[in-house]
Parts: structure tokens; sequence; C-alpha cells
């Protein structure tokens, strides 16, 4: 279950750190020509280069469909990273878009204690 999501800058890089209860799902995590939502119209994002970030086996709302984190966009004005948004929640399936100022390289770190899941976007 997803708990936060926040943006950092650090190390020369922009992050955004996916917290989650539990076991670290299963994610992928790349460049696309655009983020699609749940019902696959285009998401808009502020940036000239997208990426998506999809965790599997993953969800971001409670049984009763609340959701678990605060779900509004999140818009740091980093050097790189320029717009986060939930793209979907879906059949075990919890997808982000995010915006970035170009193709640059990027890493994806498992963290511990809490569980989390950091994308380090150059």
């Amino acid at each position: 279950e997803l708990v936060s999501v926040e943006t950092a800058e650090r190390d020369g890089y922009d992050r955004v750190l996916f917290t989650f209860e539990g076991s670290t799902p299963g994610y992928r995590v790349r460049y696309v020509s655009r983020v699609t939502d749940s019902a696959g119209r285009r998401l808009p994002l502020r940036g000239e280069a997208f990426m998506e970030v999809a965790f599997e086996p993953a969800r971001a709302r409670d049984p009763d469909g609340t959701p678990t984190f605060s779900t509004g966009a999140l818009t740091p004005g980093s050097p790189a990273l320029r717009q986060v948004r939930l793209a979907g929640d879906f059949e075990g399936q919890v997808r982000f878009g995010l915006g970035v100022a170009g193709r640059g390289g990027f890493r994806v770190s498992e963290l511990r204690d809490p569980t989390r899941v950091a994308v380090d976007v150059r």
C-alpha cells in the first residue's frame, strides 16, 4: 500500500520518494513519449520529457476507496523534475507520470525502514 509521495533535491539529482507499507512491490521506470491515465487519456504534465513509474502489485486506496496518500500533483520547481502526478490505481497496478526538463540519466533505489522506492533524475 502506497502511503506517501515526496520530492527532494539531493546530490545532483532530483528525487521522487515513494513510501509503502509492507514489502517493496515490483516496479518499472522508463521514459515514454506520453503518460496516459487508466482510461487511456493523455495525462497533462509539465516538462519536455516524460517518465512512467509503475508499481505492481500495489494499491493507493484503502478497501473503502479512500486514497492512502495525498493525490494532488507535486510541482517542485527543481532543476530536472517539473511535476509528479498519479496516472492510475487499477487492478493492482499504481502508475505515476513524471514530467522532467529533458531525457537524462536516472537511477532507482530501494530503501528500507520504512519501505521506499527512490527515483533520482539527473
